[in-house]
């Protein structure tokens, strides 16, 4: 397949841009800085740029089959800079006709299914009060892509761990099914399964070991 990944200099973002091209996918990847990536590779091409510019952003989707969202926040994004970038992909999918994307969300989003515990409770309202606008902007981000009409999931994800990979994977929501942390290495294959293989179309799991 061909694949759009943006976010790809984040730690779990390299790993998913390394086994999508182990896995014999072709890659375009969006960074404002190339160098930073790292992986030079025949089918990778990376474009230089932001997810603000919505030009650069149709490039990087222009070809592809699906597209893989690891935006996340960052201390130096701007206000609402993910949610606003999610606005700039989705009208770039649409337009190039690109119906699958698969994006990453904290564990804090709620989602249908979820059955919270006082903990899993404990745990979002502090994240809320430590980092309100950086919760909204991906609850924003995540309903676009919901509201779209594409065929999108959301894959949701507790504290992200470095760890080898290969531990179980687990999917479920909060409070049932899920544990609170999770290898990056084991969170890429879980994106890159939901990409190319079609899972969780329209649903919003959360992914743990």
């Amino acid at each position: 397949m061909r694949l759009a990944v943006f976010g790809a200099t984040g730690g779990t973002g390299r790993l998913v841009v390394e086994q999508a091209l182990a896995a014999g996918h072709e890659v375009t990847a969006l960074a404002r800085n190339p160098d930073k990536l790292g992986i030079e590779h025949a089918r990778l091409k990376v474009v230089k740029g932001d997810i603000a510019d919505a030009a650069k952003v149709e490039e990087v989707i222009a070809e592809s089959d699906a597209v893989i969202s690891l935006l996340g926040p960052r201390r130096d994004n701007p206000p609402f800079a993910i949610s606003q970038g999610m606005d700039r992909i989705v009208a770039a999918m649409k337009k190039r006709g690109v119906k699958r994307i698969v994006m990453t969300a904290g564990m804090g989003i709620p989602a249908p299914g979820d059955e919270p515990k006082l903990i899993n409770k404990a745990i979002s309202a502090l994240l809320g009060l430590m980092a309100k606008d950086a919760a909204e902007d991906m609850r924003r981000a995540v309903d676009v892509a919901r509201t779209s009409g594409l065929e999108y999931t959301a894959l949701r994800v507790p504290r992200l761990t470095d760890k080898p990979a290969g531990q179980p994977i687990k999917y479920g929501y909060v409070g049932k099914g899920v544990g609170f942390e999770l290898a990056r290495a084991d969170f890429a294959t879980a994106l890159l399964e939901a990409a190319t293989q079609g899972k969780f179309v329209r649903e919003m799991p959360g992914v743990s070991n």
